[in-house]
């Protein structure tokens, strides 16, 4: 059972006397055996899916700015997490156009609406940042000789979530010349079709550039594109991450004859987050980074049982094995995302456990405030 200091977030057992504190901790014991396993793993796994639209509008923008050499589509997702090198920020992907001049836009990819107040902290620095550095995106694209027109700044998000606010205000705070808010649609319905579509259109806002504002009026179907060369970024969740990686893993391993396909070394599983993850001038200090952040990814799987490190569970002279049942790749999303809720089951019992305690506990000492007092 997680003890309950390790929810009592609010230092609460400071706040109660002595007596009502120990009162405390045995209802919320009660609670916490009260409350059953399977309306908890409800609440994660819905939990765990609300995180999902991140990296679905993260999906969607990189497959619908596909490099393309028609004209079509004159933008083309260059890479991810642009000046990430630099100073950390939320900047997921730079779209890039470059004909005579290099046309930039600088894409903030949200699961939903929350903390939409802080849109424009985000945005404004990322310009200030551009600004300090722009010869190294230019360079990081190949284009020192090129001169900057238009630079822009997008906020894009499902289309269900754009009604939960008024944009207009967001904009406005938005301290840069060219900044819009795109929405990601994948049941969109033409008026002249009855099938469904997928699409990225802008929704509030201003397009410098006036063939990505043609293309965004009219909405970018990105259902049959794919781009391969970007799959996550940096900030993709350890469990899409692994899925992606092991998944890859096992095919490259299969279709070299690998003996144990399940197995390999940390080299390749860096070495995979590398190459699903463009980040752009992979180098120096942007290199170490990926190499980090592929060791966290590692780590997780590990703790998460998804990964086995222990010599017992190895069949060949790697490091790590895939534990999942089967010889194909086909099972490894589906025990991924059941590792994943099981993991977080006792943290959010423990939390639900503490809640209901808070809300039914009144302290014996009148002198003694509620608990509801430091809500």
């Amino acid at each position: 059972m997680i003890s309950v200091q390790k929810v009592d977030c609010d230092n609460k057992e400071k706040k109660l006397s002595p007596s009502d504190w120990e009162s405390f901790c045995e209802l919320y014991e009660k609670m916490y055996k009260n409350t059953p396993d399977e309306s908890v793993r409800k609440v994660v796994r819905s939990e765990v899916r609300a995180k999902g639209p991140k990296h679905e509008v993260f999906s969607a923008i990189k497959d619908a700015f596909i490099p393309s050499n028609n004209d079509t589509r004159p933008y083309e997702a260059a890479f991810t997490n642009p000046l990430h090198e630099v100073k950390n920020n939320k900047a997921d992907l730079l779209v890039v156009s470059a004909k005579r001049y290099i046309n930039l836009c600088f894409v903030f990819c949200k699961p939903n609406t929350d903390n939409y107040e802080n849109w424009a902290i985000e945005i404004n620095r990322v310009k200030n940042l551009f600004e300090e550095n722009k010869n190294k995106i230019k360079k990081q694209l190949g284009h020192q000789s090129k001169s900057v027109a238009e630079v822009q700044y997008a906020t894009v998000l499902p289309k269900e979530d754009i009604a939960d606010i008024d944009l207009s205000p967001v904009v406005r705070a938005i301290n840069v010349s060219n900044y819009s808010v795109w929405s990601v649609d994948d049941d969109y319905k033409p008026s002249d079709s009855t099938s469904a579509m997928t699409q990225v259109k802008i929704e509030d806002g201003k397009v410098g550039d006036s063939r990505l504002r043609s293309i965004l009026n009219s909405g970018i179907d990105y259902r049959n594109a794919k781009n391969n060369d970007i799959v996550v970024s940096l900030f993709t969740s350890s469990r899409v991450v692994l899925k992606e990686i092991l998944i890859s893993i096992m095919y490259n391993n299969l279709s070299t004859g690998q003996e144990e396909p399940k197995e390999f070394d940390k080299a390749q599983f860096i070495s995979e987050f590398v190459s699903l993850c463009e980040v752009g001038g992979s180098k120096g200090i942007k290199k170490e980074k990926l190499k980090d952040r592929a060791k966290e990814h590692l780590e997780k799987g590990v703790n998460l049982g998804v990964i086995a490190d222990q010599d017992s569970k190895l069949k060949s002279n790697k490091s790590y094995r895939i534990m999942y049942q089967g010889d194909g790749p086909g099972p490894i999303s589906d025990m991924i995302n059941k590792k994943v809720v099981k993991s977080k089951i006792p943290m959010k019992k423990a939390e639900i456990a503490y809640d209901k305690a808070r809300r039914e506990f009144s302290p014996s000492d009148p002198g003694n405030p509620s608990l509801d007092d430091y809500k």
